[in-house]
């Protein structure tokens, strides 16, 4: 059978864009990692504006009450999710990833109800007492779901879109906040503050989702389906859930502890200091890993040795990156902290120097700490987390109780942290190690 000249020109057209595609389909990570940084640098950048702002206008013990309610919402957030959201992102098809936001969806919302229902009934302690318990789980419900739609947006790779919404929400944070400290400053208003935030931005990425806004997505459940996905997805909840738990938990705990064992006012310049130094580390390493996943996951199924030296180069450019803000903190943090934020925050900027070190090294390792689900490492993790999560709070609370210190216990709650960081970093490289050997392997063996 001959082949016509037609054929003949398609096929030639086919095999000259094969490199083409190749070439974009290796641009992918990078450009999903530039368009999702560059959303995380200008909303964190409008952010630090607004901080100058609330360091001048609001009290530490205001932002204390901020500080401690947010570290109690980022505990029970992976609790209402069941971290079923972290799964949309990666799920084996759309089926899938719609029973995991409407799994996600239903355990955030049964945890809100609860909370509600609870503050109404054991936390009437004054109308003060009530408004803060009801604000924490408003804050609770939109902080969790805004994960999910977050994750909805990443798998549909709709980056621009999340990036968008990171400035709206970023800009309308800061103007309630400016607002407020005129007006009447108080932790109550920086806790609305954020609420309106989220809100703002789940606005932004579901206004490309009609359904999600029309509630559509919850119309048509079938329990069958929603269990057999629960049960293909069971990892999640069982390994990545205390996972979570544990890595939100450790940054919550600080702000508790000090609020609880010593005062809001120290609490306050904790939170500050984190804001300032640990939350955008934090933001672009999320931001950073949700980028990475699934392009590696696929790239992995193609050529995994491409995949490992990719994943290589962008932890050696993670690592310059997260060495620049420790070195400019070592520096100058108390001519820094006084200048933009006043002289009442002077504990701020101790804090803030050792918090740095221990969010430098989760940014430098954060490529490799996305990839332990992909590369089967969630239960050395796992037991990696529990034995630091442990020593971390015991000596935070020894030094808190015996030492009366808090800068020490801050000390000893980075040190272990990086410590953490660098032993999980060399169990994942030693594992991708091992993936990218044995595809040199088998490509020899091929070619022999």
């Amino acid at each position: 059978m001959q082949t016509s000249r037609s054929e003949i020109v398609i096929m030639n057209s086919i095999r000259t864009r094969q490199p083409e595609r190749r070439r974009r389909s290796g641009s992918t990570l990078l450009m999903s990692i530039a368009a999702n940084g560059f959303g995380v640098v200008i909303a964190q950048a409008i952010s630090l504006v607004s901080m100058a702002f609330v360091g001048r206008w609001y009290s530490p013990s205001d932002l204390g009450v901020l500080g401690m309610t947010v570290g109690a919402v980022a505990i029970l957030s992976p609790i209402a999710t069941m971290t079923y959201a972290n799964a949309i992102c990666v799920a084996r098809n759309e089926a899938d990833s719609l029973n995991l936001a409407r799994l996600a969806f239903i355990g955030t919302l049964t945890v809100t109800v609860i909370g509600i229902v609870t503050s109404f009934l054991f936390f009437i302690n004054g109308i003060d007492g009530w408004i803060n318990a009801v604000m924490g789980t408003l804050l609770l419900f939109s902080t969790a779901t805004l994960g999910i739609i977050t994750q909805t947006t990443f798998r549909k790779r709709f980056i621009r879109l999340r990036s968008v919404a990171l400035i709206g929400s970023a800009l309308t944070v800061a103007g309630l906040r400016i607002i407020g400290g005129i007006a009447s400053p108080s932790g109550i208003m920086l806790i609305g503050a954020v609420v309106v935030g989220n809100v703002s931005a789940g606005f932004i990425m579901a206004s490309r989702y009609p359904g999600i806004l029309a509630g559509r997505f919850l119309r048509g459940v079938r329990r069958r389906s929603l269990f057999r996905t629960a049960r293909r997805y069971q990892d999640f909840p069982y390994y990545t859930a205390p996972h979570s738990l544990l890595r939100y938990g450790i940054l919550a705990y600080p702000p508790l502890a000090l609020g609880w064992l010593a005062d809001e006012h120290v609490a306050g310049q904790y939170t500050l200091a984190a804001s300032v130094i640990s939350g955008p580390i934090l933001m672009i390493a999320d931001a950073l890993g949700d980028a990475v996943t699934r392009p590696f996951a696929q790239a992995l199924d193609k050529d995994q040795a491409t995949a490992v030296a990719a994943v290589r180069r962008l932890t050696v450019q993670a690592s310059i990156l997260a060495a620049i803000p420790v070195l400019l903190l070592w520096a100058a943090s108390s001519f820094l902290f006084s200048t933009v934020f006043g002289p009442a925050w002077s504990d701020a900027a101790q804090f803030a120097k050792w918090l740095a070190l221990w969010g430098g090294a989760m940014l430098a390792s954060r490529p490799l700490m996305c990839l332990i689900p992909v590369v089967g490492l969630q239960q050395a993790l796992l037991r990696v987390e529990i034995i630091t999560a442990v020593l971390r709070i015991v000596f935070f609370t020894v030094a808190l109780l015996f030492f009366n210190s808090p800068l020490l216990a801050i000390i000893v709650f980075s040190v272990l942290g990086l410590l953490q960081s660098i032993t999980m970093s060399f169990k994942v490289f030693d594992r991708l190690s091992m993936l990218g050997d044995r595809t040199i392997y088998r490509k020899d063996r091929a070619a022999s």
